[in-house]
């Protein structure tokens, strides 16, 4: 169990759109579609990318379902980097990427609590505990941490017991807001969002056990709008992710390391 100094921090980690402090007079720009499990992650990422490349990057974080749906409808994004590999492989069957997804890191899923005198060690005792009232879970029609965590919860036979504390987030950003505002006391949520510099003095977590859950296998997509708009630049961010530059980071936030080979379709979750 990690333990961490709880701090009275209220960040606003919902879906949004940031543009990079480095700008070039080339018109050429990427727009990335990100999980929000990653956004943190991707930050870096993109921090040392348009370092290196100075080529303007901005991000849209929200769950891999709305991500996908947007896509679907057209939406201007270059390259997609899901929490799972089924949404980006279903745009790749619709016509809508290059290739199949790749995966680029492995997640893993934790137990988030704001209160450090909980005691996490036991996560199937603490979220029957009368003092829990609030706890907060993605929804797994849209983010795919969220069906991680229900699987979770059907391991340890425990939704019956706690169906009535649930409180559902559209994604990770939001269930990580319910949290850090005091609405849930409790939080499944991704390990790569409690190694954000600015999230991980907060409260104290508990990994969980990958064992019980099916593997967090994140897929990325280069698609047909950024193969057909910028295809050089966007490719170019498609291997700085997959590179070890790109791996190194994800690994300091939590990430297992990915691989350049697209899993077969027994290895879907």
């Amino acid at each position: 169990m990690k333990r961490l100094t709880y701090g009275f921090l209220l960040l606003t980690v919902v879906a949004c759109t940031r543009e990079p402090s480095h700008q070039t007079t080339d018109p050429v720009s990427l727009r990335i579609a990100v999980a929000a499990n990653a956004q943190y992650a991707v930050d870096s990422i993109v921090a040392a990318f348009t370092t290196r490349y100075a080529i303007p990057v901005s991000t849209m974080v929200s769950s891999s379902g709305k991500l996908t749906a947007q896509i679907r409808q057209s939406a201007p994004y270059d390259l997609f980097l899901s929490a799972d590999l089924d949404y980006p492989r279903h745009l790749f069957e619709q016509g809508l990427a290059t290739a199949p997804p790749v995966v680029y890191a492995f997640g893993e899923l934790i137990l988030w609590a704001g209160d450090t005198s909980l005691d996490l060690s036991r996560p199937a005792g603490v979220l029957q505990e009368a003092g829990v009232r609030r706890i907060a879970i993605a929804q797994a029609r849209t983010a795919p941490y969220g069906r991680a965590a229900e699987a979770w919860l059907a391991h340890h036979q425990l939704r019956p017991a706690i169906a009535g504390k649930l409180v559902y987030g559209e994604s990770i950003a939001q269930v990580n807001s319910y949290l850090l505002s005091g609405a849930a006391e409790l939080a499944f949520t991704a390990l790569s969002v409690v190694q954000a510099p600015e999230l991980r003095m907060i409260g104290q977590y508990q990994i969980l056990d990958p064992a019980t859950y099916p593997p967090l296998a994140q897929g990325m997509v280069l698609t047909r709008y950024g193969q057909e708009q910028h295809p050089e630049v966007a490719r170019a961010f498609y291997d700085f992710v997959l590179g070890p530059e790109g791996q190194e980071i994800l690994q300091q936030f939590g990430y297992r390391p990915g691989s350049s080979v697209p899993l077969p379709d027994h290895g879907e979750q």
